[in-house]
């Protein structure tokens, strides 16, 4: 019994990797690595790009249409503010079925 399970445990491949396979091995990962690091940086780039934009149009909105007319400028605010909403908690949402799913 004892025979049977010790050489079932070692596996052909084992025997095989040497010392290159590992650097490979290594290089890859590290790759990886700096390619995951290099996607979350554009991430906060493109994020910090759309907030910037935001905050010049609301900016723009504000500065000539609160002295101009105040209605117009509401309704906008609303709108902009449903849609926040809307896409706030469809991102929430999303990032819970992503939770879930792992």
């Amino acid at each position: 019994m004892q025979r049977i399970s010790s050489s079932s445990l070692i596996s052909p491949i084992q025997d095989k990797i040497n010392e290159q396979h590992i650097s490979r091995i290594l290089d890859i990962v590290e790759k990886d690595d700096d390619r995951a690091f290099a996607d979350t940086q554009s991430a906060r780039l493109y994020n910090l790009i759309t907030i910037i934009i935001f905050l010049v149009f609301f900016g723009f909105l504000t500065y000539f249409l609160v002295n101009k007319d105040v209605v117009v400028y509401q309704d906008i605010l609303k709108i902009i503010i449903i849609f926040g909403g809307g896409f706030g908690s469809g991102f929430g949402y999303k990032g819970y079925i992503d939770r879930k799913r792992k």
